[in-house]
């Protein structure tokens, strides 16, 4: 906000959709500003589309591994989305390869 009072959370996981909420700071004792606005959820994308949910119930949160480059030099990361056998039957399931070259690694 301008006043500096609050700010916007926004976070997702590996098993949760993302939600955004307005977040209060706390006011210093002395401070004669108005009192900041408890939080509030923006954005849920559980609440906002029913069909979130709905794959919740079907989908699993992906299994993250690492593994060594053919040539050593770095470490990849990657996140596996199994189907549930259960739910989708025994393989072979078709597969996606999705490589993300994104910005430098920042340490």
């Amino acid at each position: 906000s301008h006043d500096h009072s609050a700010f916007v959370d926004s976070c997702s996981s590996a098993s949760e959709p993302v939600a955004a909420a307005l977040a209060a700071l706390p006011q210093p004792a002395a401070s004669s500003a108005r009192p900041a606005a408890a939080e509030k959820v923006l954005f849920s994308a559980r609440a906002a589309d029913a069909r979130v949910a709905s794959l919740g119930a079907v989908l699993r949160p992906p299994r993250f591994v690492s593994f060594p480059s053919s040539d050593g030099a770095v470490t990849l990361q990657a996140a596996v989305y199994e189907p549930d056998e259960a739910v989708f039957g025994h393989g072979p399931h078709p597969t996606v390869v999705s490589c993300y070259g994104g910005p430098p690694p920042q340490d």
